[in-house]
């Protein structure tokens, strides 16, 4: 790479960041996880695009996937649950979501299943 398309590449991204446009900006996601009719935890997640972030709680894991080249403006989200040092898949889910916008999701896991929502309610549902 000469210096001149470095200068150039700089002065580009400069340029974006005037106008307050970022090269690869943090995804931003609000999860609520809720087993059975325990309190929920709440968490806050920025993901850069293209990348993923993981969970862990109480034998949970929630693992988001941002937008990608491969899946541009989907968000992959996957909640697995270990138990006695076995890992099994709950849900996965592909969630579209508008430019600059927050993903919120909610999860309730109950002794005969799981519930996902997206958008999550202010208030979430209990277990039966």
């Amino acid at each position: 790479m000469t210096s001149s398309t470095v200068h150039g590449a700089c002065a580009v991204l400069l340029a974006l960041a005037a106008f307050g446009v970022q090269a690869s900006p943090n995804l931003r996601y609000v999860v609520s996880l809720q087993e059975g009719n325990g309190p929920a935890k709440n968490y806050g997640l920025e993901v850069p695009a293209g990348t993923a972030a993981s969970i862990n709680a109480d034998g949970l894991t929630l693992d988001v996937a941002a937008p990608s080249a491969e899946h541009p403006g989907k968000s992959l989200i996957r909640l697995q649950q270990t138990r006695e040092g076995l890992t099994k898949t709950l849900h996965l889910a592909s969630i579209s979501r508008p430019a600059d916008s927050q993903v919120r999701i909610a999860y309730l896991v109950c002794a005969d299943g799981v519930v996902f929502l997206s958008p999550a309610p202010a208030q979430p549902p209990s277990c039966k």
